[in-house]
């Protein structure tokens, strides 16, 4: 008989021990699953911004005096880093800037693209995630903007939605779909200006 008690005593010491580690773990397996779902849109640091180039390096172009045409990459970033599934935004331009062209944007899937982004502003939704670079934005797509050659200095920007504001939606498991309230970055255009035509500017 008390061989037999003594045979499951290390089950049961094994058991016991599982039970412990099983409790332990059970709260942050929870928390990495609800990590995103806190409803407040303020929690987070979220940016929407406008790049120069597709690395999303750059916020500044410098135009030379006879371009009509430049290319700005729209992009989303966030700490932390959690996978996005759309943002809502809209972007408005300085005189003497206009858009050349829809937003191309990247290969996303189930995209959805609702209003116009240049006017009141846009909801911009995808179904499947898509997580941005260790160090980079998400860079979402492209658009084309025209010159005016009056240009000589201004913003190209995200604003709040005339509705909605100016934020981005997270991913997260299950049905949980949280929004987050973003910073906007603005790209810096300027135009390098010969001397004679700033001096026959003073004329004009």
């Amino acid at each position: 008989m008390s061989k037999a008690i003594d045979r499951e005593r290390p089950v049961a010491s094994f058991f016991f021990v599982f039970l412990v580690l099983v409790s332990a773990l059970g709260p942050v397996r929870a928390a990495a699953q609800n990590l995103g779902s806190d409803p407040d849109p303020d929690v987070g640091d979220y940016t929407i911004g406008l790049y120069a180039d597709p690395e999303g390096s750059s916020r500044a172009i410098r135009l030379d005096d006879d371009d009509d045409t430049f290319t700005c990459y729209l992009g989303i970033r966030g700490d932390p880093a959690i996978e996005f599934s759309g943002m809502v935004l809209r972007i408005e331009m300085a005189d003497f800037l206009e858009p050349a062209g829809p937003v191309v944007w990247k290969p996303l899937e189930g995209l959805q693209e609702k209003e116009i982004i240049f006017g009141e502003g846009a909801e911009i939704l995808f179904l499947g995630c898509d997580r941005q670079p260790p160090d980079a934005p998400l860079i979402l797509g492209h658009f084309e903007v025209a010159v005016d050659p009056r240009f000589r200095e201004g913003t190209v920007e995200p604003l709040p939605h005339e509705r909605y504001g100016l934020g981005v939606q997270l991913c997260n498991e299950g049905d949980v779909w949280p929004k987050r309230n973003a910073d906007a970055l603005p790209l810096r255009v300027e135009r390098s200006v010969s001397f004679w035509d700033r001096v026959s500017n003073w004329f004009d």
